[in-house]
C-alpha cells in the first residue's frame, strides 16, 4: 500500500512538473502592457514577473526614484527635498500622460509592437515654473513691507537704495534655500499639461533564451530611454 502512495505521489509530481513546463508566455499584448506599467509608471510588479520572469522589487524602484534625485540635484533641489517632487512627478504621470501599445505582428519567438505615446508639454512647464518662481519672490518682498513692487519690472524704479538692498537679499535667501524650488517645481509639476501631438516608438518582444515560456525586451535600455523622452518631450 505504502509503495503504491508513493507511485501516486511520484506521478502527481511528474504531472506538475511537466505541466509547469509546458506553461505558455502571456500574449505579447500583456507582456507589452507589463512592460509599460512597471518600468515606467512603477506599479503591477506581479504582472511584469509572470510576463518577464524577473522582479522589479522595491529596490529598483527605489533607483529609478534616485536616478530623478540626481537629475533634481543638477538644479539645484536638495536630496532631503527631492522625495517630494518625485512622488508628485509619478504620481502626475500615471494622471495625465499615457502609453498604449498596439501589437504589430506577433510570432512564436518574437513580437513588434508600436508603443503610442502622449508626454508631457515640457516647454509650458519651464514658463510655468519661471512664472511661479517670480510670484513666490514678490510675495516674499511684499512680506518684508516693500511697496510699490507688483513685479520685476518695478524694481528698476525703486527710489529707497535700502529697499533695494533689502530685496537683493531677500532673493539670495529665496535661491539658496532649496525648499523654495521644491515648491515652486511641486506646484508647476501638479499643473503640467500633456501635448495634443501623439508620438511612437517600437518595442521588440524576444523569446526568452533561458525559459521559453517569458518574454524579454530587446534594447530594453535604449526603449526606456525613447519613451522617457517623448514623456517629457
Amino acid at each position: 500500500m505504502m509503495k503504491k502512495k508513493l507511485v501516486v505521489m511520484a506521478a502527481i509530481v511528474t504531472l506538475v512538473i511537466s505541466l509547469g513546463g509546458c506553461a505558455k508566455k502571456v500574449s505579447s499584448q500583456e507582456a507589452a502592457d507589463a512592460f509599460i506599467n512597471t518600468e515606467v509608471y512603477l506599479k503591477h510588479f506581479d504582472k511584469y514577473e509572470t510576463a518577464f520572469g524577473s522582479q522589479v522589487d522595491a529596490e529598483s524602484e527605489s533607483l529609478v526614484k534616485e536616478e530623478i534625485a540626481k537629475d533634481l540635484a543638477a538644479i539645484g533641489i536638495e536630496k532631503g527635498d527631492s522625495a517630494q517632487v518625485v512622488e508628485a512627478l509619478i504620481e502626475i504621470m500615471a494622471e495625465k500622460t499615457e502609453i498604449t501599445a498596439t501589437v504589430l505582428s506577433e510570432e512564436k519567438k518574437q513580437a513588434v509592437i508600436e508603443l503610442t505615446v502622449q508626454g508631457f508639454d515640457m516647454k509650458k512647464f519651464t514658463t510655468n515654473v519661471e512664472k511661479k518662481s517670480q510670484e513666490k519672490l514678490l510675495a516674499l518682498i511684499k512680506a518684508a513691507g516693500i511697496e510699490g513692487v507688483t513685479s520685476l519690472d518695478d524694481l528698476a524704479n525703486l527710489s529707497k537704495q535700502g529697499d533695494y538692498e533689502r530685496i537683493l537679499e531677500i532673493n539670495e535667501e529665496f535661491q539658496s534655500n532649496s525648499k523654495n524650488l521644491t515648491d515652486v517645481i511641486v506646484a508647476a509639476v501638479n499643473e503640467l499639461e500633456v501635448v495634443e501631438k501623439e508620438q511612437k516608438v517600437t518595442l521588440t518582444l524576444s523569446e526568452n533564451a533561458k525559459n521559453k515560456k517569458y518574454w524579454q525586451v530587446d534594447e530594453e535600455a535604449k526603449t526606456l530611454n525613447a519613451l522617457q523622452l517623448l514623456i517629457f518631450d
